[in-house]
């Protein structure tokens, strides 16, 4: 008998994750206070003031625990079948999409706050209501998270006209990528609650390298970093006696922010929360640029993130740039919820007005 297919809740009251809203005011580097990844060797001066220290949890120290860490071959080989899901739609030549619909599930916990199984729960949806569930987590991120989502327009940017629809193929492609990932154990890799297991892999950066052609990394640049050797430099050099909170990190070449997700986790082996550190994120391609944001979100970086989009060989000062970026992303969050808690605060009175019968 074929299984009865569960009638989805509605978007607007599911939670399907639960982020902090962002610091306005994040504490901000000053050059020779900040610590250059390219190396990771230079040493902190005088640290900014730091953020109240927040205790680290859910450290990764048991022989259970250890082993609980996510196999290495789980991710390449779930990149490859999403990389031919994509494909197998000549849904477009572009990598945005793919890149933009696996950010979404990402961002995504296996369980909702209120208990709903959140696989179950999106592989319930046709593909009509799939496309409103990815544009619906977009626009739930925004709300909290503005700044990020900023970052990452270059991945979302295709889902955000919701007056035009979008092309077949394209819906054929975010329902089959969807349930690849899904069905292929995603959750697994990215869907922890704890940030420290999240932090295990750059699945992002993963898929990017299955996406594009030998030919366009090597045009771009793109060289990742393996992991193995960016835990194995984190473990040797990040140490709390090293490192005061407040430090700010920088990496002018930063990819998707692969050493950043090796220094965070290993920060949170050894006791220290990421939240309490500054990350500062330079890099040339805008599609790396967005992911970078996501994973700031997936590893818990906390609120003292700066992104970059640009030539630092060209542009000296990416700091200043990205401040101001932040900033006027910010301003216009306030400007647009401050019109939405208006607008909200005038229907309650009219409602009010009419329960009470008053005339006009």
């Amino acid at each position: 008998m074929a299984k009865k297919r569960r009638p989805p809740k509605d978007l607007d009251q599911l939670d399907l994750f639960a982020t902090e809203p962002e610091d306005p005011a994040p504490t901000l580097p000053a050059p020779e206070e900040t610590i250059h990844l390219s190396g990771l060797a230079a040493a902190v001066q005088t640290p900014p003031e730091p953020e109240p220290v927040v205790e680290a949890t859910n450290v990764l120290r048991s022989p259970r625990q250890q082993r609980a860490r996510i196999d290495r071959i789980a991710p390449t080989s779930l990149a490859e079948r999403i990389a031919e899901a994509w494909h197998r739609q000549h849904a477009g030549d572009g990598i945005a999409i793919p890149m933009g619909i696996v950010a979404t599930l990402v961002l995504l916990r296996r369980t909702a706050v209120d208990g709903t199984d959140v696989a179950e729960f999106v592989l319930s949806l046709d593909k009509a209501e799939l496309v409103k569930f990815h544009r619906h987590v977009w626009a739930t991120l925004w709300m909290r998270q503005p700044y990020f989502v900023a970052c990452a327009y270059p991945i979302h940017s295709w889902l955000m006209d919701e007056d035009e629809d979008l092309p077949a193929k394209v819906v054929d492609a975010i329902h089959a990528v969807t349930h690849t990932a899904i069905t292929g154990g995603l959750f697994n890799i990215t869907g922890d609650d704890d940030p420290a297991m999240r932090s295990d892999v750059d699945m992002l950066g993963t898929l990017l390298t299955n996406l594009r052609s030998e030919g366009a990394r090597g045009a771009l640049a793109e060289i990742h970093t393996p992991p193995e050797l960016a835990d194995m430099m984190a473990r040797l050099l990040i140490t709390p006696d090293d490192y005061e909170p407040g430090a700010w990190f920088a990496e002018p070449a930063a990819g998707t922010g692969g050493m950043f997700r090796a220094v965070s986790l290993a920060m949170r082996l050894q006791g220290m929360n990421p939240a309490n550190f500054g990350w500062h994120m330079a890099e040339l391609d805008p599609i790396a640029t967005a992911c970078s944001a996501v994973n700031a979100i997936v590893w818990g970086l906390g609120p003292n993130v700066l992104i970059f989009c640009g030539d630092t060989l060209v542009t000296g000062d990416t700091v200043t740039p990205a401040i101001e970026f932040r900033q006027g992303v910010l301003d216009h969050h306030h400007e647009v919820m401050s019109r939405f808690a208006i607008a909200q605060a005038t229907r309650q009175v009219h409602a009010l007005v009419t329960m009470l019968g008053v005339s006009d």
